[in-house]
């Protein structure tokens, strides 16, 4: 899988270089916006050599680099299927089905991560397993100094993982719902638990009241937008705020996950989302020393 991704980003890459802005447009449009524009035209013409109906100077650049990813792709897919049956016969496999967005495939996809979640001896050596962990007041990253990359012990593939299945437990496309303005979302039985979670988060990241240092706007919130179908107003978040938030519902996931599996009830614990003073810190078990280190780098973890 890992070696289909490095190639899909090479192709995709190479999209983006044929539709970089010009310098015309980096002058005179906020960066955000070139950006967000760039994506989607990069995202557009991948979309088009994947369809056969890209430009022939798009598809000579890219050309070698597709029979490599729909070889890997005919390999991993057998895999994967024996992988989700598999996890359907695991002890966690009713955990796993109880959450919608995880299932046998995600609980698979945690499983070839971090091995079993019971070897772990808390929570918080499950998150800096899989690239969740917060140390020293920082957060797990990739970094260049050696030591500190020991200390972090951070994997991408792993953090990526977990990105990917939060983003299937929230929903929306890995973004998330957008209640309408000053909706209680509690009373709505369309969402999930982990779904009401992610909503809750981002309202308290909003009530926190932060502000860019560089913009001077504020960090989290936006203003409301109107439902192009109902007429009605819909709460709005920044991008930064709905990562804040998705990555607070994938720590909660991992604890309720590592709870099920050492015969734990999963429920709240009397926690609120927004009960830290810290963005993503769910008590003490984020702290360094609970997290602990291992000797080697690398992705190590504490078990």
């Amino acid at each position: 899988m890992r070696s289909r991704i490095s190639l899909q980003l090479t192709a995709y890459a190479i999209c983006r270089r044929f539709c970089a802005p010009s310098q015309e447009e980096i002058d005179s449009t906020p960066w955000e916006t070139v950006k967000k524009r760039w994506n989607v035209r990069a995202t557009k013409l991948w979309s088009e050599v994947q369809n056969g109906t890209a430009a022939d100077d798009l598809i000579m650049a890219v050309g070698p680099i597709l029979p490599s990813i729909r070889l890997h792709t005919q390999m991993e897919e057998p895999v994967e299927r024996r992988m989700t049956k598999l996890a359907g016969q695991h002890t966690l496999s009713a955990f796993a089905k109880s959450v919608r967005g995880f299932g046998p495939a995600g609980l698979a996809k945690v499983i070839a991560e971090c091995g079993d979640p019971a070897a772990y001896r808390s929570p918080a050596a499950l998150w800096k397993r899989m690239g969740l962990a917060v140390i020293d007041g920082q957060r797990q990253r990739r970094v260049k100094d050696k030591d500190l990359a020991i200390k972090m012990g951070y994997v991408a593939e792993r953090r990526s993982a977990m990105w990917n299945v939060g983003g299937s437990v929230i929903g929306g496309m890995g973004r998330g719902p957008r209640p309408l303005v000053g909706e209680d979302v509690e009373a709505r039985e369309d969402l999930t638990r982990y779904q009401k979670l992610f909503i809750a988060r981002l309202r308290y990241l909003v009530q926190r009241g932060d502000v860019d240092e560089v913009t001077g706007k504020p960090r989290w919130s936006r203003p409301p937008v109107t439902d192009k179908k109902t007429g009605e107003l819909r709460e709005s978040f920044s991008t930064h705020a709905a990562s804040e938030a998705k990555r607070y519902v994938e720590k909660r996931l991992l604890k309720d996950l590592w709870r099920a599996a050492r015969g734990l009830n999963t429920s709240d614990d009397g926690e609120e989302a927004a009960s830290s003073g810290h963005p993503d810190d769910h008590g003490s078990e984020g702290t360094p020393a609970a997290v602990g280190t291992v000797p080697g780098g690398g992705g190590g973890d504490d078990r």
